[in-house]
């Protein structure tokens, strides 16, 4: 999450130009992506580049052919994180982290049943929040016991009822998160306020070539997206995206509730399951990029604007930057150095996708 800067400083001066030239809010004529111009930033190192080697300013996965493995039915998934255009002029790291997690992984095949993720994003104003986003998302994924992982299989492939499952695993992904970041925090002699962060977290397994076994659960403000399996003509983008997980603001301001302040019931609470889910892509991201394709305002030609029209634009720029070139991970990570006024925080974002010919999805080639 971004600091704002202080009026009257350099970078305050950059934002009052931008905002004089650009809309609050842009409308849907106007894609709020790929600017022809860029406001001039620094790009710092931290004072302190100790902890690059564990939060390098880009990150991205599959980072080699180890960590390669398709899933069933010809699924596959990439992420990538880049520090912030802020933070970058500020000489701060990325605050952002994620963390993926096979499940059934076969090492000899590079197969896979599903798979395991986690984006946190550190809060600005925790000193070491980076090291707490990271933390949580290895501990909501790599500290889950394998054996409740091999039982959801077992329990899908079986085609039992998943309720039980899919919430006792989730409330694990919980504990360990908690844990992980609690352990960091006595590691670093540290408060666990130091240390704060969002979390977000999805389970995905295929059952088809168009469909998922999917569950999902946040504290923050990141977001998660489902592209419909099948596209007609003259759909709108509204009729062609699922939000399973939307942003949580506070009522007072643009304030997000840190994953180790919040509630066991309030995750709980959070946690959206679909045992079918129809569709070919699936979209996880943190606010840097959420914040980016919030719906327009309603204007007088268009009272009421689309809610995914920005969702979509941005989905058809990962298929035509990314997917259309070999490392497909690489990519994303070049596509999410995007120009956009006021955008400046870390961006992450996650793609789990189809590559089965016959889908309206992606290809990796």
């Amino acid at each position: 999450m971004e600091e704002m800067p202080p009026a009257g400083s350099e970078e305050g001066l950059v934002q009052q130009a931008q905002e004089e030239e650009s809309q609050s809010r842009p409308t849907p004529e106007r894609l709020p992506l790929l600017l022809s111009q860029k406001p001039v930033f620094r790009v710092l190192d931290p004072p302190d580049p100790g902890d690059l080697v564990y939060h390098p300013h880009r990150k991205i996965f599959p980072a080699n052919s180890r960590e390669a493995y398709t899933l069933d039915y010809g699924w596959n998934i990439i992420c990538a994180s880049r520090r912030g255009d802020s933070h970058a002029h500020h000489g701060k790291y990325r605050e952002d982290d994620f963390s993926v997690r096979y499940i059934c992984a076969d090492p000899q095949s590079h197969m896979a049943r599903g798979v395991l993720v986690a984006l946190a994003d550190g809060v600005s104003s925790s000193a070491y929040s980076r090291r707490g986003a990271r933390a949580a998302a290895l501990g909501a994924t790599e500290d889950i016991p394998e054996e409740m992982l091999t039982r959801l299989i077992h329990a899908v492939r079986q085609g039992q009822t998943l309720d039980v499952f899919v919430t006792s695993i989730f409330a694990q992904m919980r504990e360990t998160a908690r844990q992980a970041v609690v352990k960091q925090a006595e590691q670093d002699q540290l408060s666990l306020s130091d240390l704060y962060s969002t979390l977000l977290a999805f389970l995905a397994i295929p059952t088809g070539y168009e469909s998922l076994v999917l569950a999902s659960a946040q504290i923050g403000d990141g977001a998660l997206y489902a592209f419909r399996a099948q596209e007609y003509e003259g759909e709108r983008p509204r009729d062609l995206w699922r939000v399973l997980q939307k942003q949580q603001i506070q009522e007072n301001g643009n304030e997000v509730q840190p994953f180790m302040y919040s509630s066991a019931n309030a995750w709980i609470q959070s946690l959206q399951y679909s045992p079918h889910l129809q569709t070919t892509f699936i979209m996880a991201m943190t606010d840097g990029t959420a914040d980016d394709l919030q719906p327009a305002f309603p204007t007088h030609d268009t009272p009421d604007p689309d809610p995914c029209f920005f969702v979509h634009q941005f989905y058809k720029e990962i298929a035509r930057q990314t997917f259309s070139r070999a490392g497909a991970a690489q990519a994303l990570e070049e596509f999410l150095q995007y120009e956009q006024a006021q955008s400046r925080d870390d961006r992450t974002v996650v793609c789990l996708f189809t590559d089965y010919p016959h889908t309206s999805g992606i290809h990796l080639l």
